[in-house]
Formats: structure tokens, sequence, C-alpha cells
């Protein structure tokens, strides 16, 4: 969250600032909701990675309604957060350019990209762990 607060343009001149101008600001508000919109994405990447333990998400895809249903609230709201006006006074938080809502996405692929390799190694090692009872000595160990 905090590489894209500070991806902001113009942010690096506002560190260490008590008094902003107009311009340090908004500035500030660009920041500070590329921040909060990075969270967002984020708990979305964190939802998606935990879903399954060994299962990969191509092949799960997305059953959970209530997950899916919770998601989509999530992205409304933030976008209701980051682009209306009311939203905006209350939360101090400023449009986004399409750019700079598309950032925090590219590390959503990132983290569900690791996260499936993660959960290969994991079936590869389920699959080791079973026992083929074939061998004699292994058929003798486990009563079969």
């Amino acid at each position: 969250c905090w590489y894209f607060y500070f991806q902001a343009p113009g942010i690096w001149k506002s560190v260490g600032k008590s008094e902003f101008t107009p311009e340090e600001a908004h500035t500030n508000k660009v920041a500070s909701t590329m921040y909060y919109y990075a969270l967002v994405v984020g708990q979305i990447a964190a939802a998606m990675a935990t879903t399954t333990y060994h299962e990969s998400l191509f092949k799960y895809l997305a059953p959970n309604g209530k997950l899916n249903i919770c998601i989509g609230l999530e992205v409304i709201f933030a976008m209701l957060i980051i682009f209306e006006p009311t939203s905006q006074g209350i939360f101090m938080t400023t449009g986004l350019t399409a750019k700079q809502l598309l950032m925090p996405w590219m590390t959503f692929v990132a983290i569900s990209c690791v996260e499936e390799v993660r959960k290969s190694f994991a079936r590869k090692s389920m699959h080791a762990h079973d026992v083929s009872p074939q061998n004699p000595l292994t058929q003798r160990l486990l009563g079969a």
C-alpha cells in the first residue's frame, strides 16, 4: 500500500512538511486515495488467495456466492468513496486516473500468480505423501 502511496506524482515534495499549498494538499489526497484503493485490492487478493489451500483458482473459479457478493460490494463502495463528491468530502479522497486504478490490480495478478505456484507445490507435496502399498514391507507396516 505504501508503494502506491509514494507513486502519487509530487508526493515526495510533501514528505516532512506540516503546511501545504492547495496543490500539495491535492497531491496528499491522491496519495491517500491510492493507498486506500491498494488496500481494497489487496483485501480482494487475500480473499481469493485463501479461498482454497491446494486447489487452483483456475479450476475452482469462484463458486462462493457470498464471497463474490462481498467482493462486488467492496469494489462498488470503493468507487463511491473515491468518486462520489459527498463521500470524497467525508473520507478525504479524490478521483483517480485509469492508470492509478489499474496499478493495484497488477499487484493482485502478481499475488495470484505467486499463490498459484505455492498451491502447485502444495499439491505435489500432498501427492508425494500418498503412500502406495505396492511394496510388501509397506503393506505389512500398514496392516494391509
